[in-house]
């Protein structure tokens, strides 16, 4: 009769420690899950401010381009109303 207590005794704790292993499997995924994606919602957020940050810079080229082509085209304007009533001049 002790030879079967003991056997009982001892399924029981190991289902109990299987019991436990399951519980704290669970919730090292749990946490391991949780961190991964909090990490990766992170580094995508850093990726997004810099692509952000690199899309104001270019509009900023963009427009400073823009602006330059103006005044070129002016200039250009300029020089060729000038030279064209300078050979006016010298022809009369």
């Amino acid at each position: 009769m002790i030879v079967g207590m003991e056997t009982v005794s001892e399924l029981s704790r190991r289902i109990s420690e299987l019991g436990f292993m399951a519980v704290a499997s669970a919730a090292y995924l749990i946490c391991s899950a949780g961190i991964l994606f909090f990490f990766i919602k992170w580094f995508v957020r850093i990726i997004d401010n810099i692509i952000e940050r690199q899309q104001r810079v270019l509009d900023e080229i963009l427009q400073l381009q823009r602006e330059m082509k103006s005044m070129m085209e002016r200039i250009a304007g300029d020089v060729f109303v000038r030279s064209s009533s300078t050979h006016l001049v010298d022809i009369c």
